[in-house]
């Protein structure tokens, strides 16, 4: 599932924060790791010189990564880049997000685009991401909310693991309007709510052999939930689908992952399920 790494850069200091996770998964992978960046005729000598310095200070942290740049002609960077991306499906790709606002302003225009029209994982570095402490075989956090569309981050999830060794836990987030419906319909709470996540704990650790941890947050919203949990129990990466189902339930989760990646002290692991680039 992951070959080459590819980052794409626009020259700024908040796009290079991409540099540094996706240079230890090339190290990791033992795979060359691609920069790529558009420009215009005008601007692309300037973009090319300020991108190579900023390849040779990745170079001199980590000289046995190969780094390549490839600096491509184009008016509009997202279909540039997506036309790009389309030819190399199996790579990981590794972007920087701003994280102003939400949607795409909180993505970035060109990283929300990328994550509407691409199935394959991305890892997004959010503007709060601590990209020093990132490393690639950390403890990685599932969040599930029950959905089809979020378990469709479970072969993701697993395929990194199975490469990088990573420790598991996953957690479902219960608000207290869960905890009230679950009361009105007089079932035991604990039960119902820890049901589901050791399920799917224990089935995932089936597929990797090994035994995962699982827990129920509980939380008004989930957004700063799940940021509270990979902050306090050390997290090096969030994997989390970028939507729900439809209509609002795909409009709520979206939100909660764009809020994840906004504040996230660690890169988040992100596919969209390929069922929604139909629509």
């Amino acid at each position: 599932m992951f070959g080459d790494v590819i980052v794409p850069l626009d020259g700024s200091a908040r796009s290079a924060r991409a540099l540094g996770p996706a240079v230890k998964a090339a190290t990791a992978l033992d795979s060359p790791l691609k920069v790529i960046s558009f420009a215009t005729e005008l601007s692309r000598a300037v973009v090319e010189s300020e991108l190579e310095e900023q390849l040779e200070a990745a170079r001199r942290e980590s000289p046995g990564v190969e780094c390549t740049l490839r600096v491509e002609t184009s008016e509009s960077v997202g279909q540039g880049l997506l036309a790009y991306l389309d030819s190399t499906p199996g790579a990981l790709v590794v972007m920087a997000t701003h994280g102003r606002g939400h949607s795409s302003a909180l993505f970035g225009s060109t990283a929300a685009e990328v994550v509407r029209h691409r199935s394959s994982p991305l890892l997004l570095v959010g503007p709060d991401c601590e990209t020093d402490r990132f490393e690639v075989g950390g403890l990685m956090l599932v969040p599930l909310d029950a959905s089809d569309h979020s378990e469709q981050i479970i072969p993701v999830a697993e395929a990194w693991a199975i490469v990088f060794g990573n420790p598991i836990e996953v957690v479902q987030v219960v608000s207290p309007e869960d905890s009230q419906l679950a009361a009105a319909a007089s079932v035991r709470e604990p039960i119902i709510e820890t049901d589901y996540v050791h399920r799917k704990a224990r089935e995932m650790g089936r597929a990797l052999d090994q035994e995962l941890e699982y827990e129920v947050l509980h939380g008004e919203h989930a957004g700063p939930t799940i940021v509270a949990r990979a902050r306090d129990y050390g997290a090096a990466l969030v994997a989390m689908t970028t939507h729900g189902a439809s209509g609002l339930s795909r409009l709520l989760h979206g939100s909660v992952t764009a809020d994840v990646v906004r504040h996230a002290p660690c890169p988040v692991l992100t596919v969209r399920p390929a069922s929604l680039h139909e629509e």
